[in-house]
């Protein structure tokens, strides 16, 4: 199959090994990726599985898959410029927030749907072993249980005293729409879609919590955290579970190594590959993160 990334972060060091470890898969990129490859020594051993090309505008046509890793905004200016343009695109994935606010995100959905084009998000968080572990206490404890999910880190941005767009709410960033949009297409995935509380202190700390009938999901996210820390609690009646982690994929990130996200990435990509879109469950979504914004504005 052949993928053509866009995106010089996430793009490169996330979904191009991700999709190269299958043999028979072949990747395009723009030839200004060069010098990052070249760069990294964890990207060079990918660079004879290459193909360079001067702009993805005049390839779209020879690709199976694009894959968009790119700030919303321009995500969204990219699928607007390719949208009638002729082209045999099985798939597009993009990554997530899908646009810098529920709004944007809702016209870029209906843009989407009208041209039928099959796209997916990039939420990983539900091919890891702790979400399955979620989805049987649930299912095993229907009476009547509480999840809690506290995820403490510090974010690069704050680490090396940098402005980022993933910091920047009319970016499409900030706690909630970057960092907390990866639980909030969990939650509703899970069927808490009752909101009993959401509140941000400052630009760093969120906590909000969910109920299901008599279920209970509480989550607390703290970006300035001093110490990295991702747990999850699992009450019910006849057991408590606790879960503790690193962060949610199990490793420290060390971004001049293999990025353990990695592994998730194929899994998602091998899955979503295959599925066509379901655009009533991606605005049941887009609906339920427009709620969040606006019970904790």
């Amino acid at each position: 199959m052949k993928y053509l990334i866009l995106g010089s972060g996430f793009g490169l060091y996330g979904y191009l090994p991700a999709v190269l470890s299958k043999k028979n898969n072949t990747v395009y990129l723009e030839k200004k990726y060069k010098k990052i490859i070249n760069s990294r020594k964890e990207l060079t051993i990918y660079k004879n599985k290459i193909i360079w090309i001067q702009n993805y505008l005049s390839n779209l046509e020879i690709i199976d898959y694009l894959i968009i890793a790119k700030r919303p905004s321009d995500q969204v200016k990219i699928i607007k410029k390719i949208i009638n343009k002729k082209n045999i695109l099985k798939k597009i994935f993009l990554e997530k927030p899908i646009a810098k606010n529920p709004l944007a995100a809702k016209n870029l959905l209906n843009i989407l749907k009208k041209k039928k084009i099959n796209v997916s998000f990039g939420f990983i968080f539900q091919y890891t072993n702790w979400y399955k572990k979620i989805k049987n206490f649930i299912k095993e404890n229907k009476k009547k249980n509480e999840i809690e999910i506290t995820w403490n880190f510090n974010a690069f941005f704050l680490k090396k005293k940098v402005k980022s767009w993933k910091n920047d709410i009319s970016q499409g960033g900030g706690i909630i729409n970057f960092y907390g949009i990866h639980f909030i297409k969990l939650i509703n995935e899970l069927g808490f879609n009752k909101i009993i509380n959401s509140t941000q202190i400052k630009k760093n700390y969120w906590f909000s919590s969910y109920k299901k009938n008599k279920q209970i999901f509480k989550l607390k996210i703290n970006i300035s955290a001093k110490k990295n820390l991702f747990r999850i609690k699992l009450k019910s009646y006849s057991k408590n579970t606790s879960i503790n982690l690193p962060n949610p994929f199990g490793k420290n990130n060390n971004f001049t190594k293999k990025d353990n996200r990695v592994v998730f990435l194929i899994k998602y990509l091998e899955y979503e590959i295959h599925k066509k879109t379901n655009y009533n469950e991606l605005f049941i979504f887009t609906n339920f993160w427009e709620k969040i914004i606006k019970y904790n504005s």
